[in-house]
């Protein structure tokens, strides 16, 4: 009887160290799966992070490829501008004087060196500029180096309008006190900016100190042009950016040229997205010009 009884007390002591084993390796396998799942989850999610934001630079980096390919081309407008205007002011230089004007700007022009015009058609004022000494020098010439300042600045406000550009430009002689200035009126305004001779000098200055400071010259060479700022503009001291260059007769530059690009023109130009990240705008130096 009594080995009966530890047979069954043996045969119970095995069989509840058997359960008792059986649920240790079961806890370990629920352990180990619970483990593998919550890898997966955190794996899943980091994988879905990581897609997210490859995503995410993929879409801003196409912004960026917009914005660049809109700067580019403001930037080849400005320069096919500033080429095409070298060209006429060189037409103008070398073509035969034409007839004496009769516009009416010219008694302006003749008496106080300054005739401001307005083109209805493109919403654009130019400034013709001479001092007392230039024009005298001019003598009888004066009607013809009139009209030739005009057709350039014609020439000019056709080629901004051509290109949809719709800034400043200046176009201001070496070898005298003449000078051609294109404006765009502000919005609503009745009447052109006040310009007079006294700016020629100034305008000139600026320019040949800026192109020293950028280039080492005061002048930029023949097909050259030099982008130069941002500067602050000598009429309204807004900050620009300002790309010169110069029209020669022969191997004599005779005239500056330059047209001054706002800064927020830049910016402007962008399609920007819904959700816009922080732009700048850099110089090759890698400075801030602007945000």
């Amino acid at each position: 009887m009594q080995q009966t009884v530890d047979r069954t007390r043996e045969t119970l002591a095995s069989a509840f160290d058997a359960l008792a084993h059986n649920a240790r390796r079961q806890q370990h396998l629920y352990s180990v799966t619970i483990a593998v799942l919550i890898a997966i989850v955190l794996f899943s999610g980091l994988l879905l992070a990581g897609l997210a934001t490859e995503q995410h630079l993929d879409y801003r980096s196409s912004d960026v490829s917009r914005y660049a390919s809109s700067v580019s081309q403001l930037l080849h407008n400005e320069s096919s501008f500033l080429r095409r205007t070298v060209l006429s002011i060189r037409y103008n230089l070398d073509a035969p004087a034409p007839e004496p004007s009769r516009d009416a700007a010219f008694g302006a022009f003749r008496r106080t060196g300054t005739a401001s015009l307005h083109v209805d058609a493109v919403r654009k004022d130019y400034h013709l500029l001479a001092t007392e000494a230039t024009r005298q020098g001019w003598g009888a010439g004066l009607p013809a180096q009139f009209v030739r300042l005009r057709q350039i600045a014609l020439a000019a406000v056709a080629t901004q309008q051509a290109f949809d550009l719709d800034h400043g430009a200046y176009a201001v002689a070496l070898d005298e006190d003449s000078a051609v200035v294109i404006s765009q009126p502000e919005a609503g305004a009745r009447a052109s900016l006040a310009l007079d001779p006294t700016l020629i000098p100034r305008l000139r200055t600026w320019l040949t100190q800026a192109l020293l400071e950028r280039s080492g010259h005061t002048v930029p060479a023949r097909d050259q042009q030099v982008w130069l700022g941002p500067l602050r503009h000598p009429v309204d001291d807004a900050p620009v950016m300002v790309l010169a260059g110069a029209a020669y007769a022969g191997d004599t530059p005779t005239m500056l040229v330059a047209t001054c690009v706002p800064l927020q023109a830049f910016p402007a130009e962008l399609q920007r997205a819904d959700d816009p990240a922080l732009l700048a705008l850099l110089n090759p130096a890698g400075e801030i010009i602007d945000v």
